[in-house]
């Protein structure tokens, strides 16, 4: 009696081993064949043999995180929210500073002294702040570098420069300090979203400051002209959600044919997410490529005042442009 049962408990087990091994055969060819090449007795979702009867369900960490449109669909924009992004700019500065005094004619050399000639168009890291409030539909930000250059170098041919005469192969120190600061007003409520791209216009003030100096090597009388000047500018930003953690962003700054200012701020970002709880906090990692072109003509009659200067990728050093940083969102 007991040798029958072993038997029967034996057969028992292999019928239910080689129906297991089926199952699992029919789970892992499922996805990739028809229910006809499967077989009606085939059906990968019934519970294994042997198992319980009770439906198996996902734990709420072992489900597949739905698409990321519909991850953030529905989610309410916060009513106020900060933004505070450090980081630098790693840029060269082309194109040159004509400085008459008082606007007298044949007191300045026309479009010149370049800033190659002062010794002045090396690669140089340059603070860049950018911090935004946001409003519920409205953005304020400011933008701010802060621009330090100075060098040394002999002529190579004679200059005039606010009056003063330099000769050629004369020594000579420079310096030029210039701040770049925007002021800036998104308007969030007129964003359009475009195949899965948000647009954003944007208007503002562009403020800089402008000082320029030359010490001649041997002493004397040196070269000291500074101003600020200011115009308003149109924007827009163009951004887009590759991931949950990558993003892509384009900023486009314009002005031009007001107080003789001309200016091109174009920058394009990749940010990546490092922590976020929910949607905010959130630390983010930024890397971009930026350009600039800055000119600033006076109104004089006889000779005007100057400034023409490519920064970043716009300077055609080769290695310009490059910026990166921090971003925090709360």
């Amino acid at each position: 009696m007991r040798a029958t049962k072993s038997r029967a408990t034996k057969s028992r087990a292999r019928r239910n081993l080689v129906a297991l091994a089926a199952w699992s055969l029919c789970l892992l060819l499922g996805p990739l064949a028809s229910a006809e090449e499967l077989g009606e007795d085939c059906d990968p979702l019934a519970p294994a043999p042997g198992a319980l009867s009770e439906p198996i369900t996902l734990s709420p960490r072992a489900r597949p995180a739905p698409p990321l449109e519909e991850a953030t669909r529905g989610e309410e924009e916060p009513w106020v929210a900060f933004r505070v992004q450090l980081g630098a700019w790693a840029t060269s500065v082309a194109g040159y500073v004509q400085t008459p005094r008082g606007g007298r004619p044949f007191s300045t050399s026309q479009r010149r002294p370049t800033l190659n000639e002062l010794g002045l168009d090396g690669l140089s890291l340059v603070p860049d702040i950018d911090l935004a409030l946001s409003l519920k539909g409205h953005e304020l930000h400011l933008h701010h570098n802060l621009l330090q250059l100075q060098g040394s170098t002999s002529l190579r041919r004679g200059l005039i420069s606010q009056g003063l005469s330099f000769g050629a192969g004369e020594r000579i120190r420079s310096r030029l300090t210039m701040q770049l600061v925007r002021f800036g007003y998104r308007l969030r409520w007129l964003q359009l979203e475009l195949g899965g791209w948000s647009l954003q216009p944007e208007l503002g003030l562009t403020i800089n400051t402008f000082r320029y100096t030359i010490d001649p090597g041997g002493g004397g009388e040196s070269v000291d002209r500074g101003y600020a000047f200011g115009a308003p500018y149109l924007g827009l930003r163009v951004s887009r959600q590759l991931t949950r953690r990558l993003s892509l962003e384009f900023d486009l700054a314009a002005s031009a044919l007001v107080n003789g200012v001309t200016l091109i701020d174009l920058g394009a970002s990749l940010g990546y997410t490092l922590y976020f709880v929910d949607e905010e906090p959130r630390i983010t990692a930024v890397l971009g490529l930026r350009g600039m072109w800055l000119r600033r003509k006076d109104n004089q009659p006889l000779e005007q005042n100057d400034a023409n200067l490519r920064l970043g990728v716009f300077s055609g050093d080769p290695l310009s442009g490059l910026s990166f940083g921090v971003r925090f969102s709360f």
